[in-house]
């Protein structure tokens, strides 16, 4: 049985399309950040929730699944 949910990840086209919405209109915070080549680790969520979201660029390699 699930007792909880640990994290949940976004691929994303635009990363900081995604990371300025959720922080300036829905009211996120920064949860944890960290560079990565030219693109970021980022993780989001509520201030009173320990739930992250992680946002991850598509890479144009990869197979949509959609």
């Amino acid at each position: 049985m699930i007792d909880k949910i640990g994290k949940i990840t976004v691929y994303v086209e635009v990363q900081e399309q995604e990371w300025e919405f959720l922080l300036n209109k829905l009211g996120f915070v920064l949860k944890f950040g960290q560079l990565m080549g030219p693109d970021a680790w980022i993780e989001v969520g509520r201030n009173d929730d320990d739930l992250p979201l992680s946002f991850f660029i598509r890479s144009l390699q990869w197979k949509s699944f959609a």
